[in-house]
């Protein structure tokens, strides 16, 4: 019965840390999209950063998030396509993860 509870455990630790590596990976995600668009529409890198945290924080959704991206890019003139930004949400998570692997 302890192997067991001690197995529990130790999955239970390895899920809550999985998880908030995931979460750090997402933050940072944002805050490199935030950056990446900012740039192109001439905006505060950091305040945009910020709206885009909240939005996350409030609706964790990652294709809420891409729309405002998109939305916020076509508004500034730049056509941009929705897939386009979830695309490169993507990649950039992927590198956030490999870097949090790292």
């Amino acid at each position: 019965m302890k192997n067991i509870k001690k197995i529990e455990s130790t999955l239970e630790n390895k899920f809550a840390h999985d998880e908030d590596a995931r979460f750090h990976a997402i933050m940072r995600r944002t805050r490199r999209l935030a950056a990446w668009a900012a740039e192109q529409i001439g905006a505060d890198a950091d305040a945009y950063a910020s709206q885009l945290s909240d939005l996350y924080l409030a609706t964790p959704d990652d294709d809420v998030m891409a729309g405002k991206v998109r939305l916020d890019l076509n508004r500034a003139g730049i056509a941009c396509a929705h897939y386009e930004v979830r695309v490169k949400m993507v990649e950039l998570l992927f590198a956030e993860q490999q870097a949090v692997a790292a």
